[in-house]
């Protein structure tokens, strides 16, 4: 996976990953937090790594699928970058950066 979509898909689990039925939460956890592989995922779990392609293939669907209709990440990454700008603009750094940084 590319760096893109990499960050792509972990501000969506971020955001809607529990959500997911628990198999597709638990495959995509290992994937993005833990760095583990779909093969060492299946070695782990004594399944196959078709499986495990699979389970990843339909929560990778279904996060598209949530912000498609949610659009709360976008919403998420368009207010902190008004914010940036409103930060640089107003001279209101501290307040600014507290509330980028709860977000």
């Amino acid at each position: 996976m590319q760096i893109q979509e990499l960050n792509k898909y972990t501000q969506l689990f971020d955001c809607y990953g529990k959500l997911l039925p628990q198999k597709q939460y638990d495959v995509m956890d290992k994937l993005l937090n833990l760095d583990i592989g779909e093969s060492e995922m299946a070695e782990l779990s004594n399944g196959s790594r078709q499986a495990i392609y699979d389970a990843i293939k339909k929560a990778k669907k279904q996060l598209v699928e949530f912000e498609s209709k949610c659009e709360f990440v976008k919403f998420k990454t368009e207010l902190k970058e008004d914010l940036r700008k409103l930060k640089q603009a107003k001279g209101l750094e501290q307040e600014i950066e507290r509330i980028i940084t709860k977000l």
